[in-house]
């Protein structure tokens, strides 16, 4: 390209001048005109040329060849020589000093331009080469992954030691190995190939095959786990590039090791649970019967004999006839109290009748209770186990007591389902619903009953559907109820 600087290296001063009219004619600017050896490196110093354009015979201690050399290794300047002598004995003195031409006097002009273009564009491309092999150079040093360059030997087809052609800082920071470059990795780690033999398989598939792999893997002779990038640059070679995961492998162990023993804890948490319910029911049981035989009977008796005392009386005791009249209207207050007590606790009519009529009557005595109109849609079921049934119950007792409380609704529709996936229990009321966003109500009723819920596998879903009003459904895998009740058949007993 025209405009480069040129120093022209020439002995002969004639020979210099059609030399320097030639190069200024192609667009070249001549930095100066060295007659010697010596001169020509002091040019070259002081000037800083593109390209040297020098003789190889020139008077003086120093000769062409000698100063060629020092330029090139002294300021990176490419060096063409200018000889009249192409025997071969100059030429091969010449190659040590890797000139990037030469041009034969005398010479045409365009050789000149051609040779002088040629020099300029490869030292440019030797120029870019270098820099490319420092970057890479730099980037292989101070990558933080270890780097290993390779060849994989076979016997017979398969992969029996490898050999490190090149690894970089990291690799020896890594690993601790030092000074593998050259040695096969047999010599540096003795017992690999026997300890991992996977890591042949894989290097010598990546090897054969060229499809790059990443892995992880323990290497034993080390004690350490590694996690590996393999590829191959070309056939029977590989590169890998790796990372020490020892670390996050401990912590991963450390981790599964928590999750597991949470899990046992989890476990035995639930099965606490699963008593604690259990117990809870069989008191609940106890106290219902306790409520309804002993103490119901009891006051079955003082009504029968308050209603006998009454009768026996004169006639002029009417006032003391109107006070026994008001006992036995409380005693039969307080019987329909306890019984309602009684139903609460426990329904005997679960362990009688099942559980689609009592959730039945369940409906009727809330309606009557509260006034609101309640529709019941029931379904024959299978027999389910207690712990489904007065799961059920449960949740339709705490559903309703929250329509009372929160829903402010006129109408509550109760539907309990069967198919083949399980039972449903589906709650809908008419009221003003939950603010949009809300999530379920962390009310501690609720909470029990998720909680019996999940025991049994099932969901216990809450939303309020477009048009207002809250849709509760409580759900449990019909397979878990039927499990649940062969493990509950042997305790189960009539109220």
């Amino acid at each position: 390209m025209a405009g480069e600087r040129v120093l022209i290296v020439e002995d002969d001063l004639i020979t210099a001048r059609h030399v320097q009219d030639c190069l200024q004619a192609l667009g070249y600017s001549v930095t100066a005109v060295a007659v010697s050896g010596s001169e020509a490196v002091d040019k070259a110093a002081e000037t800083r040329p593109d390209l040297v354009l020098m003789d190889i015979r020139l008077e003086g201690p120093m000769d062409g060849v000698e100063a060629a050399g020092q330029i090139g290794s002294q300021f990176d300047i490419p060096v063409v020589y200018l000889t009249a002598h192409a025997d071969e004995n100059t030429l091969q003195g010449a190659e040590i000093t890797e000139p990037y031409g030469y041009i034969l006097k005398p010479f045409e002009e365009r050789d000149l331009r051609v040779t002088i273009s040629m020099a300029l564009y490869n030292h440019r491309m030797k120029q870019e080469l270098t820099k490319s092999e420092e970057r890479y150079r730099s980037l292989f040093e101070n990558m933080t992954e270890g780097f290993a360059y390779c060849r994989m030997l076979f016997e017979d087809g398969q992969p029996v030691d490898f050999i490190y052609l090149d690894v970089n800082d990291a690799f020896e920071r890594q690993t601790g190995l030092k000074d593998v470059v050259g040695k096969r990795v047999s010599e540096v780690i003795p017992d690999i190939k026997e300890a991992t033999p996977e890591l042949f398989e894989i290097y010598g598939r990546v090897a054969l095959t060229g499809k790059p792999e990443r892995f992880e893997i323990y290497l034993e002779p080390l004690d350490m786990w590694l996690s590996i990038s393999v590829y191959s640059p070309e056939r029977e070679y590989f590169v890998a590039a790796f990372d020490v995961i020892t670390e996050r492998k401990q912590a991963e162990s450390q981790r599964d090791a928590a999750l597991e023993e949470l899990q046992r804890y989890a476990g035995r948490l639930r099965q606490l649970s699963r008593q604690a319910v259990s117990a809870q029911e069989e008191e609940r049981r106890r106290l219902s019967r306790e409520l309804h035989d002993e103490a119901g009977q009891a006051l079955t008796a003082l009504k029968i004999t308050l209603e006998l005392l009454q009768s026996d009386l004169p006639p002029e005791a009417e006032s003391l006839r109107q006070r026994l009249g008001g006992a036995v209207a409380l005693t039969e207050e307080t019987m329909e109290q306890m019984r309602l007590l009684a139903q609460d606790l426990r329904p005997p009519a679960l362990d009688t009748v099942g559980l689609n009529p009592t959730l039945e009557g369940l409906c009727r005595d809330f309606a009557e209770r509260t006034q609101l109109a309640v529709d019941y849609d029931g379904a024959q079921l299978p027999p389910l186990p207690e712990t489904a049934d007065i799961c059920l119950y449960r949740v339709l007792q705490e559903a309703l007591t929250n329509v009372v409380r929160h829903a402010k609704a006129g109408h509550v529709r109760v539907a309990l389902g069967c198919d083949s996936e399980g039972v449903s229990l589906l709650v809908e009321d008419d009221g003003q619903g939950m603010d949009e966003g809300a999530t379920v109500p962390a009310g501690i009723g609720l909470l029990g009953m998720q909680e019996r819920l999940e025991m049994l596998d099932g969901q216990l879903e809450i939303e309020t559907p477009p048009g207002g009003g809250t849709r509760l459904r409580a759900s449990i895998p019909l397979h878990r109820a039927q499990v649940e009740g062969r493990k509950g058949d042997d305790t189960r007993s009539p109220g």
